[in-house]
This record gives C-alpha cells, sequence and structure tokens, in this order.
C-alpha cells in the first residue's frame, strides 16, 4: 500500500485511509466487489467498476521488514 493509503487492484483505486499506510494488506476479489482485508478484519469494500482481470498476484514495489517504523 502507499504512503498515501491507497492501493490500485485490478485497475481500479481504491483509498482505504492513512492509518493503514505501508501495511501490507490482502485483497479478495469478487465479481462485483473488491474487500481489503488487513490480516482477517476487513477494511473497506468497493464495487468493483472494471472488467480488468487480475494480472499480476503480488506488489510491484514491497515494504521489507527492516524498512518498518
Amino acid at each position: 500500500m502507499s504512503i498515501n493509503g491507497s492501493i490500485q487492484v485490478a485497475g481500479q483505486r481504491i483509498q482505504v485511509g492513512k492509518v493503514h499506510a505501508r501495511k501490507l494488506v490482502s485483497v479478495a476479489l469478487d465479481e462485483h466487489t473488491i474487500t481489503v482485508y488487513d490480516a482477517e478484519r476487513p477494511i473497506t469494500a468497493a464495487p468493483r467498476r472494471s472488467t480488468t482481470d487480475l494480472n499480476r498476484t503480488k506488489a510491484k514495489h514491497q515494504i521489507s521488514p527492516s524498512a518498518k517504523r
């Protein structure tokens, strides 16, 4: 997740808030919704507006454990 608390999934940008910035999150992609989870707790669910398939399963720039503060 970026430093401003947003993530891009299947071509759609989802804002989850600065509280969750730089955290590792999981995303569940459904036919009609995109749900973002912090561990097992859902953070947000957004309506899916695109029909783009998921073509990457890992983040492009991951944060290493030593970089966390």
